[in-house]
């Protein structure tokens, strides 16, 4: 993650030092093994876990990791000390680790999607999206493209080498919203293109969801529980709100856990939710006086989680939803 600008970094690239890097490290170590590279502003996790279920149906010693999870100098180490040797290694990129890594060559590739991220480091939007698009370059086959992301789109024609952009189609998968639809018809013809087996596909539709994301917990008493604790920003909120409403019934109501600990959000942007007539919001926790007062939107206030679910429960009826969307840190 060290910025390659960096004035330390620059002097010893002008002493003649060679800088590399841990993806690239691991790299020089690979032999024939079939590498996958996924990158991305937003859903790279989702798409490299979703492929890695897939891929541990194909190859049980598959390698699952990079940016999330395992290190892959830890599938180096493994290699060096003559363990299993994956068939198929499926990375998690980020646009750090696309920097600096010229001996990595992947046989497929993916972007999930461009957004606005990590200004601070890069010199423009420009900088980064083109740091993105570097994964064609090391792309020998084919790098796949979400067609939802408006600005990959944009971008497209500055990847170098093949690519194809995915259409989405009607598929039942566990995962929860329409961008998750997305990511798993971005995993979906990755694996299409490997020729896996219908026991890989299975696999994937089958796939939870990564944990405290859109996490499915199961049902108790007829009762729907999904887990959303990584949302601690109000966009993550909103997209996670649209999820869950697709698995209410019009007759059924949702109940939406907000509040947790402070971070000087913009409640107000939840306004909007108020048009959502089977939406019942249960604040909670420090902030949620605050959630409550700012955002304008009806619904009990409880010092304590587990208060609000006591409420909860005595509320809701089969079939209906309840969803932890903090917002706030969820403590």
């Amino acid at each position: 993650g060290v910025p390659l600008q960096s004035a330390h970094i620059q002097n010893l690239k002008k002493r003649g030092w060679q800088i590399t890097s841990e993806i690239n490290l691991a790299s020089t170590v690979l032999t024939d093994e079939i590498v996958i590279g996924i990158t991305g502003s937003v859903g790279k996790s989702t798409v490299t876990s979703i492929l890695g279920a897939g891929a541990c149906v194909e190859d049980p010693n598959a390698f699952v990791g990079g940016n999330l999870g395992t290190p892959f100098c830890e599938y180096a180490i493994s290699l060096l000390e003559n363990k299993s040797k994956a068939r198929y290694v499926v990375l998690e990129l980020s646009s750090y680790q696309l920097e600096n890594c010229n001996d990595l060559k992947l046989k497929f590739s993916a972007i999930t999607y461009l957004s606005a991220n990590h200004l601070e480091r890069y010199a423009s939007l420009d900088q980064y999206y083109l740091t993105k698009c570097h994964i064609g370059k090391m792309t020998t086959n084919l790098c796949v493209l979400n067609s939802a992301s408006a600005d990959l789109m944009k971008y497209k024609n500055q990847i170098p080498g093949q690519t194809e952009v995915i259409t989405i189609k009607n598929q039942k998968i566990n995962l929860i919203g329409k961008h998750n639809l997305e990511n798993y018809f971005v995993a979906a013809t990755l694996a299409e293109k490997c020729g896996w087996s219908a026991k890989s596909f299975q696999a994937m539709q089958e796939f939870r969801g990564l944990a405290h994301r859109l996490e499915t917990v199961g049902e108790f008493k007829g009762i729907l529980f999904i887990n959303d604790s990584k949302a601690t920003a109000m966009d993550s909120v909103l997209v996670a709100v649209g999820g869950a409403l697709e698995k209410t019934k019009n007759d059924n109501k949702l109940f939406l856990l907000l509040g947790g600990k402070d971070k000087n959000l913009p409640w107000e942007q939840l306004q909007v939710l108020s048009t959502h007539t089977n939406l019942q919001i249960v604040f909670f926790g420090q902030c949620g006086q605050i959630a409550h007062d700012k955002s304008q939107l009806q619904g009990n206030i409880f010092n304590k989680l587990s208060e609000a679910l006591s409420y909860i429960f005595q509320q809701a009826k089969p079939t209906d939803v309840v969803l932890l969307s903090p917002g706030g840190t969820s403590l």
